[in-house]
């Protein structure tokens, strides 16, 4: 992870030359104890960087007159890390005579020359080495409402990495259980990921660029610019898209009460690609019907959506196919047989009646009654009257 202030600490050469001809072939001493920061601390500007090593060097050397910081001026990766800064320090002769009195017993060091300077002072030229080191912040897991959070956007998984971070699409073979607090990439990881695996359309980012960034691709490494923390690296990061799986409940939506858009007793399954529309179905297991969805808030269920079944215990009723297709019937339930639908004609002036056992058969219908002879009949049956002569000869 690598912060502005990291990115302008790091000007400063792991070895840069002396500025100083005279002290070029002179042993540089190291000063002990390293300038230690964490990359949220680290000083912000090449000022900074200037005084907090001039001050160190007056705080571990006595009779220091003057400080010349050797810097190449060049970008040096912006890594995390120790580095050596070197340093020209011109310093009185007694202080360094007094230093070196009990280290060197043949006297003073014949390449610390005295010189006059310009106040008649007798000075001398030393290299000394500063330590400094920049500590990793791991941006995937310090607070969000620190400014060196990470900016991955749901679902991508925030992969911390030495000075800096990538944002990785999940997959079948990687998700946030894959990555530790302490885990840091391989190059064998970046070549896995982003050759060696392979990924369904669901596992890379989506793949126009007004989409995402790095379209199609299962990560921003390589892609992004390197330091995470610059603003087109922190850009790039911040719009990089992987589809939204519709069926994993660790990410689904928020503003729902529901932790999936499936009902509960219902299966959700993911259309083959994230621009299908609509990207997943919810399907009811074997004997239950209906849309398997939740009902939408204020939804007004049908009079009789109670889903029905024909005769043969399968096959939905005309009314129950219309709702269904409709997608009135919300959720999985378990349909009732409605036994006569589907059961075979009955003769005329008869129905199909169901018992209180649900099973069916052929009754007369109302107004009629069942005769031995001719079935069912009707219960009041016109009278005939026949027209006669009074005269039984005619």
């Amino acid at each position: 992870m690598r912060s502005p202030s990291a990115a302008l600490l790091f000007l400063l050469s792991w070895y840069t030359t002396f500025a100083a001809a005279a002290t070029a072939s002179s042993a540089c001493e190291r000063l002990p104890n390293s300038l230690t920061y964490s990359q949220a601390t680290a000083p912000a500007d090449v000022s900074a960087i200037l005084r907090v090593v001039v001050e160190k060097i007056n705080r571990d050397v006595t009779g220091v007159v003057d400080v010349e910081v050797a810097w190449t001026g060049a970008e040096l990766h912006r890594r995390v890390g120790e580095r050596i800064v070197r340093c020209t320090v011109t310093r009185l002769a007694e202080s360094v005579v007094q230093s070196t009195h009990h280290d060197n017993d043949d006297g003073e060091d014949e390449s610390n020359q005295v010189k006059i300077d310009e106040h008649g002072r007798e000075i001398v030229t030393q290299c000394f080495e500063v330590p400094f080191s920049i500590i990793d912040v791991n941006e995937c897991v310090i607070p969000s409402s620190n400014p060196m959070a990470h900016k991955c956007q749901p679902p991508s998984i925030c992969v911390n990495t030495l000075g800096s971070y990538e944002c990785v699409c999940p997959s079948a073979s990687f998700s946030s259980s894959s990555v530790s607090a302490e885990f840091l990439p391989t190059p064998h990881f970046w070549e896995d990921i982003t050759y060696n695996q392979h990924r369904t359309p669901w596992e890379v980012s989506y793949g126009r660029s007004s989409e995402s960034s790095c379209p199609n691709s299962p990560s921003t490494f390589g892609c992004c610019e390197e330091d995470g923390q610059s603003r087109e690296g922190a850009v790039c990061r911040s719009t990089f898209r992987c589809p939204i799986d519709p069926c994993d409940e660790e990410h689904h939506d928020h503003d729902r009460e529901e932790s999936s858009p499936c009902s509960s007793n219902a299966s959700c399954q993911r259309a083959n690609s994230p621009l299908a529309h609509p990207n997943y179905t919810c399907e009811c297991p074997p004997g239950l019907m209906g849309n398997g969805k939740h009902c939408p808030k204020n939804f007004k269920q049908p009079q009789n959506s109670q889903p029905k079944v024909k005769f043969d215990g399968k096959t939905p009723t005309e009314y129950t196919k219309r709702l269904l297709d409709a997608g009135m019937i919300c959720g999985c339930t378990k349909p009732t047989v409605d036994a006569c639908d589907g059961y075979h004609e009955c003769p005329p002036k008869e129905m199909c009646v169901a018992d209180s056992y649900n099973r069916p058969s052929c009754q007369c219908k109302p107004g009629h009654v069942r005769d031995d002879v001719y079935g069912c009949v009707d219960e009041h049956p016109p009278k005939l009257t026949l027209r006669y002569s009074s005269n039984p000869d005619s």
